[in-house]
This record gives C-alpha cells, sequence and structure tokens, in this order.
C-alpha cells in the first residue's frame, strides 16, 4: 500500500514541527511540504497534490479558510483536514460552505490531560 501524502499548513513553528513529527512517525504517511502559510500550502498543493493536508485556520495573509476555498474552488483532489484551536466543526461550516469540503476537524487545544 502507497504511503499517504500529506501537507501541513501552519504558522506557529512549534505546532507545525509537532504535527509533522507525529504524522513521520507512521509509517503509512508521507509528508511531502510542511508550510508557514496559505499561500506556500496552495502551491505545495497544486504542485505535489497530496492525498491530505493539514490546514491551520489562523494564519497571515492567506489564511486556513482562504485557502480552504481555493482548493475547492480548484477541485483539487487533496482532502481537508482543518487544525484550530479557535472555533468548533459547527462554527466553521455554518460560516463558510467552502468547508463542506473539510474532511475532518482537529482541535488545537485539548482541556485537561490525557494519558498516552
Amino acid at each position: 500500500m502507497e504511503a499517504i501524502s500529506i501537507v501541513v499548513t501552519d504558522d506557529h513553528p512549534a505546532v507545525l514541527h509537532g504535527v509533522v513529527d507525529v504524522l513521520k512517525s507512521n509509517s503509512d504517511m508521507n509528508v511531502v511540504a510542511a508550510c508557514t502559510s496559505g499561500t506556500a500550502a496552495l502551491r505545495a498543493i497544486r504542485e505535489l497534490a497530496p492525498t491530505v493536508a493539514v490546514v491551520d485556520i489562523l494564519m497571515p495573509g492567506l489564511n486556513g479558510l482562504d485557502l480552504v476555498a481555493s482548493i475547492s474552488a480548484e477541485r483539487c483532489p487533496t482532502n481537508v483536514v482543518v487544525l484550530t484551536a479557535t472555533a468548533s466543526e459547527e462554527q466553521l461550516t455554518r460560516h463558510s460552505p467552502s468547508l463542506f469540503s473539510v474532511f475532518g476537524v482537529l482541535p488545537q487545544a485539548v482541556s485537561g490531560c490525557h494519558r498516552i
């Protein structure tokens, strides 16, 4: 089975590197680009056509919502997983019709502690 190709986008280096490290630890996943802006991510998605893009919503410049809208408008085959600390899936889909193409929403913040 071929590894799932992934583009990860977040403007916070610690979050970006953390997500990339977790994904790289899985042999079924291949991070093909780690981007710190929506503009860089869109360029990588166009060029690399990854299976999945993990996208932060709040970024300067081309934010995650605009990035998702561009991916949707261009009919890119990439599935999108939104990474956000600020909004629920219901809030996001209610405010942005382009997010109906989003595969899932992962909250950055986790309340309490979880044993791993």
